[in-house]
């Protein structure tokens, strides 16, 4: 994430007790950081830092309310070179800060490069279900790791055999989720000494135009049907909260209205994605930030978790708190 990376809402989420108003919306009971003695109060909202590859080796703020840190290196199918030393930066800077998953989060590059494959001989997509575990997503039981689209196949003549389509570009994000879990954040997360389950930190899947997308109205809808399939994989590992980060600009041409819409067999394409927190890039400074807090909207018409901007060449994010 290099950093510069509608209708208002009435109530916005705090990133603080993100995960925890989720449960307690479900349960009925209200966050006990909303209540005091006296009734309902309010706290200032956090502030964090996110970071990745473009900090490697940069000395980082010895304190931070929460933070971001990027797992892949830039694109889908790369890494992070100081994801250990980042992820044992945050598990100290946070230190005695926020609870829960909302401390140290993580975010993922996304990318659907469908329509480029033998241009940038790309290798890594997919010609059939069966993904790095060995488990096949056409066939198995459990709809939670299905894919919704089907077969993803071979077409005779073409590009190492690739298939551009709705079930492939599920496989492709689903594949990357895969790989950025157990090949990527695992590995470094032991070496952190800190938990290597993905289950236990929120993620967020990082659109930007910088990476490769698919074009026009079918693109549009393949690019979706990826996040759908990463976003899918995210859950079923029982991750607690699954985010969008970008801009409305960037969002609006790589996915457009695309969401929600439906495919051939009626499947609502990257349905997943309805309503989950938004992370937005763009603010000027901290001021602006508070204020997005309280005019956007999320992508899919979820809440604002958080706003980003730049200072002092660092990536710095405002967590939009209840008002």
């Amino acid at each position: 994430m290099m950093g510069w990376r509608a209708r208002c809402r009435e109530v916005l989420v705090s990133l603080a007790a993100l995960a925890g108003m989720l449960a307690a919306i479900l349960s009925g009971v209200t966050p006990a950081w909303a209540q005091g003695p006296d009734g309902p109060t309010t706290r200032p909202s956090p502030t964090g830092l996110d970071v990745s590859w473009p900090q490697c080796g940069r000395a980082l703020p010895e304190a931070t309310d929460f933070a971001v840190v990027g797992v892949t290196g830039g694109t889908a199918a790369s890494t992070n070179p100081c994801l250990a030393d980042q992820l044992r930066w945050a598990t100290v800077a946070t230190a005695g800060s926020l609870a829960g998953p909302s401390r140290i989060q993580l975010y993922v590059n996304t990318a659907n490069p469908g329509a480029i494959l033998e241009q940038y001989g790309v290798v890594t997509w997919p010609t059939d279900n069966v993904d790095g575990r060995g488990a096949d997503s056409a066939a198995t039981p459990n709809d939670a790791r299905r894919n919704p689209y089907g077969q993803c196949t071979t077409t005779p003549d073409t590009y190492r055999g690739y298939t551009n389509d709705l079930a492939c570009s599920w496989q492709y994000g689903w594949n990357r989720a895969i790989e950025t879990v157990d090949d990527r954040f695992a590995p470094a997360a032991r070496e952190a000494g800190m938990s290597d389950s993905a289950a236990q930190y929120i993620w967020w899947l990082d659109v930007e135009e910088m990476n490769s997308w698919q074009q026009g109205p079918d693109g549009r809808a393949r690019n979706a049907a990826t996040l759908e399939g990463m976003a899918q994989f995210f859950a079923a590992e029982g991750v607690p909260v699954v985010g969008v980060y970008s801009t409305p600009y960037q969002w609006r041409r790589i996915v457009g209205w695309a969401v929600g819409s439906a495919d051939a067999s009626g499947h609502a394409v990257a349905g997943n994605l309805i309503g989950v927190p938004s992370w937005i890039a763009g603010s000027s400074d901290a001021a602006a930030a508070q204020l997005r807090c309280r005019i956007l909207t999320g992508f899919t018409g979820g809440p604002v978790a958080m706003n980003q901007f730049i200072a002092d060449g660092l990536d710095h994010n405002v967590g939009c708190r209840s008002t």
